[in-house]
This record gives C-alpha cells, sequence and structure tokens, in this order.
C-alpha cells in the first residue's frame, strides 16, 4: 500500500514510495515544454520534508515545479492515476491517515498508534475504574487494527496492545491471520498468550497458505496431536491441509504431509477439488505432482477456461498443448475477469474466437482503467455504445476515472428516462468516498448525460441524512 499526501496540505511532508517517485517523473517529462526541468525531480522512498526534496534538485527548479499550481496539480494527478487506476492502490491524504487505527499500524506509526488508543481508553474509563487499566475492547475498528499488524508483520504492535489491554478475546483470529500470511514470529508469540479461542486443526490446515515452510513443521510437529482425538481427525486434518498445500503451489509442502499421513497415492483419500486448487495456485509443477500421486482430470470439465479465470497464461498454453480444454468468446471473458492484462493480450495476438460484450463490464466492474482503455482500443467486440449506460445502472463500484474514459470517448447514450435517471442517483447518494465522488462526476456531467433537467429537490429526497443533504446542495450549485 502506499500513502500519497499532498505536501502543501500536510505543511511539512511529502509521502511517496521510489515507484511512485519514478511515476511522478514519468507524468511531469510527458509535458514536452518543460521536459528538461521535469526529468530532474528525484522522489526519496522514504518519508521526505520538502527541504530534503528541495536539497536533491536544484533550488530554482524545485519552486518552479512546485509552486506552479497547475503543474503542481497535474503532477499529483497523475500519480495517483497510475497507483490508482491501472495500479489498483488506495491513497490517502494524511487527514485520514490520523484518524484510522489501522492505517497508523498497517503504515506502522506506533507512536500516533499509541497515542490515539490512550485517547479512546480514557473516553471509555468509569469511575468505578480508576484504579485499574481502562479497556479499548469497546473500539469497533481494534480487531482490523490489529490484523492489519499482523499481516505488515508488525510484532511490536501487536505485543504492545496484548501486554498493555489484554485483548485475548482476539488471539484466535489474529493466529489465523498470522498462519495465512506466515508470520512465524507472530504465531509463536499470540501462542504462548493465556487465550482460550485457540483452533488448531483450522491453523494447521490453512498454514500452508502463508508459504512458510518452517512454520508448517512446527505446526504439524508441536499441535497436530492436540488438535485431534483420533486418527479418523488426524487424517481428516492433513487431507485439508494437502489440499491448501495444493492452492499454495507448493510441491516440498505436499511431499512433508504425504509422509506424514503415510500416503503413497492420494487417489482415494483426496479432498474434492484439489486438482483445481492446483490450477488456481498457477502451478504447473503442482498440477504435474498431482496426477503422477493418484489424481486424474475429470471428464467434461474445460481446463482452459479454468486456467484463464484464474489468470495464468502458463496454464493456459500448457491445456492448449495437452488438449484438455478449447477456447471460445468465454475464455477472453474470464481472462479479463483475471485481470491478468498479459493473458488478454495473447489471446488477442494469438486467438482468433472473439469475446462477449460482457468483457469490458467485467473490466470495469474490477476498476481496471487499464483494461477497459485497452479493450476500447483493440476490442471492438467487447463493449457496445451504451456501456456507460449500463455501468451507471448496474454498477455503481466502478471508480470515476473509468467513468471518465466512457464519457469521454462518448461510450454512452442521452437517458431520457426520469425513474432511471433518479436509480442512477439514488446508488450515489452517500457518505463513502466511491458515492461522493460519483455524485460529483453525475452532477457535473448531468447535462451530458441526461435529457431532462435533474432537480435539487428530487435529489434531497434521495438523501438519508442533513449531512447528506448539504453535500447534495452544495455540489448541485457548485456544478451547475
Amino acid at each position: 500500500m502506499y500513502v500519497y499526501v499532498n505536501y502543501f496540505e500536510t505543511k511539512n511532508y511529502l509521502f511517496i514510495d521510489n515507484y511512485g517517485g519514478r511515476c511522478c517523473s514519468m507524468a511531469m517529462r510527458s509535458l514536452s515544454n518543460i521536459s528538461s526541468i521535469l526529468s530532474s525531480v528525484l522522489l526519496s522512498v522514504m518519508i521526505l520534508s520538502i527541504n530534503q526534496i528541495s536539497l536533491i534538485m536544484d533550488n530554482s527548479i524545485f519552486k518552479l515545479v512546485f509552486n506552479n499550481i497547475l503543474l503542481r496539480n497535474f503532477i499529483f494527478q497523475q500519480v495517483r492515476s497510475i497507483h490508482v487506476d491501472c495500479l489498483r492502490e488506495k491513497s490517502y491524504k494524511w487527514h485520514e491517515v490520523e484518524c484510522k487505527p489501522y492505517l497508523l499500524a498497517g503504515y506502522n506509526y506506533f507512536q500516533l498508534l499509541k497515542e490515539y488508543y490512550k485517547g479512546v481508553a480514557g473516553k471509555n474509563k468509569k469511575w468505578y475504574r480508576f484504579l485499574v487499566s481502562s479497556s479499548i475492547d469497546t473500539d469497533l475498528v481494534i480487531g482490523k487494527t490489529l490484523r492489519i499488524a499482523v499481516i505488515q508483520d508488525r510484532l511490536e504492535i501487536v505485543k504492545y496492545f496484548m501486554e498493555h489491554y489484554k485483548l485475548y478475546e482476539e488471539v484466535g483470529r489474529l493466529m489465523g491471520n498470522a498462519v495465512c500470511y506466515g508470520k512465524m514470529d507472530i504465531l509463536l508469540y499470540l501462542d504462548q498468550l493465556p487465550a482460550k479461542n485457540k483452533d488448531y486443526a483450522v491453523l494447521i490446515s490453512n498454514t500452508p497458505l502463508g508459504g512458510n515452510f518452517p512454520m508448517l513443521e512446527w505446526i504439524i510437529k508441536n499441535k497436530l496431536a492436540t488438535s485431534s482425538s483420533n486418527d479418523n481427525e488426524t487424517r481428516y486434518i492433513l487431507l485439508e491441509t494437502i489440499k491448501n498445500a495444493a492452492l499454495a503451489g507448493r510441491v516440498d509442502m505436499l511431499e512433508f504431509l504425504m509422509a506424514r499421513a503415510k500416503l503413497t497415492t492420494l487417489s482415494e483419500a483426496a479432498t474434492p477439488y484439489i486438482l483445481v486448487s492446483a490450477i488456481k495456485s498457477g502451478s504447473i509443477a503442482t498440477v504435474e505432482w498431482l496426477l503422477a500421486h493418484g489424481i486424474e482430470y475429470e471428464e467434461g470439465v474445460n481446463y482452459i477456461n479454468l486456467a484463464a479465470l484464474h489468470g495464468h497464461l502458463n496454464m493456459v498454453l500448457y491445456f492448449h498443448e495437452w488438449n484438455l480444454g478449447s477456447f471460445s468468446p468465454k475464455t477472453m471473458d474470464f481472462a479479463i475477469s483475471s485481470g491478468s492484462l498479459q493473458l488478454v493480450q495473447w489471446l488477442h495476438e494469438n486467438r482468433k474466437d472473439g469475446c462477449t460484450h460482457s468483457s469490458m463490464v467485467n473490466a470495469a466492474s474490477k476498476n481496471r482503467l487499464d483494461m477497459v482503455r485497452w479493450l476500447h482500443l483493440n476490442r471492438s467486440d467487447s463493449f457496445d455504445n451504451s456501456i456507460l449506460n449500463d455501468i451507471l445502472k448496474n454498477k455503481p463500484q466502478v471508480s470515476v476515472g473509468i467513468l471518465q474514459y466512457m464519457l469521454d470517448n462518448k461510450l454512452y447514450t442521452v437517458i431520457d428516462n426520469h425513474n432511471i435517471a433518479m436509480s442512477i442517483f439514488s446508488k450515489s447518494i452517500g457518505e463513502s468516498e466511491q458515492k461522493v465522488n460519483n455524485l460529483k462526476f453525475l452532477l457535473y456531467n448531468r447535462h451530458r448525460l441526461f435529457d431532462k433537467p435533474i432537480e435539487l429537490a428530487n435529489l434531497l429526497e434521495l438523501s438519508i441524512d442533513s449531512a447528506v443533504s448539504k453535500y447534495v446542495i452544495q455540489r448541485y450549485y457548485n456544478t451547475n
């Protein structure tokens, strides 16, 4: 994840990563008349103050670039577009980060996180609890905060909250996160805490998903015997673990588990769909290992389409070579749904099976602006000229960047039905960032999209509370 914060808003800092720096340089170089200036802009991997940034480039160039409001806004718009619309990453402003504890945990703002929860604890402290530490367990996002701390391998954060606030009811869930993301140090720490909600059978079976082989060895050696009461339960746990090892695409784990379960073949003991799990992983070696140990292909399954659905070009080529399936327009649809532009381009260049009009809808639903743009330029059979209408009516989660692209390229027909217009607006009125952005887009472009006037009174009827109504009124007149 990345945090991009406009330094004119924070006054002190610009948050951007090294790749973002390269994207910024790319965006800046696109302005040909100042390319020599823009190409000299370099941004660091770490959090830089504005003074630090100015030290790595000529000060006059720095001032010329960043004091020009149009150029500055263009730069940050391009950086955000590349990361949000193309790389599908989330960006946050600093005021959003500092009030969301799970973001503070994710970006390792440990001191700010401690101060945040000291404030929460102070608010929760009752008159009869002044002699004991106050609790934060009523905070609605503490579980999410700790989960993200585990995923990002923030052991010090997990330790702090367990030692200071005794949040033992979270231990079982956090151990589940630790095994699924391969965080062994955190798993070992949580394991020794006095919590009662530890389901080792589930933890063992999910451990391969984290891809940590030493963790798998440790949990099998130390927890398998205590997690089952008889041989049948032990066998069931091992078979579930084998299925997830196939899903992780790990032959080494499969061999270890087979030896532990004392199996020489999986033909009689395999859990259903284990071959499908291996195909999802994209590992041809895992598929071939399963076939060598008793698993067989099922009749009637189009394995080419199955591989395309999960975006694995190598698997598509493998099954095509062995004649295990066939290509069709659905193959392209599945590839687009998977989000693999590489696979989509290969099908476009090497196959003549076509696709369906749902292809671009699928790409838009995944918020893949790069895929939408590519389909528009290369596959006229993937959309019709009213696709924006369909998106507005049925896919309210689509990003404004994609909506704007479709509008700019006239992929819509004017809507002349008042009820349909109100239905579209109803999906965009609310407090979430997505709805706020969509409402702004609709209001700004209402004279192009809708044949009949959009009355403010009709929009206010759709508002859920006074705060939303106030925003609707403000945006309505700002875009008049």
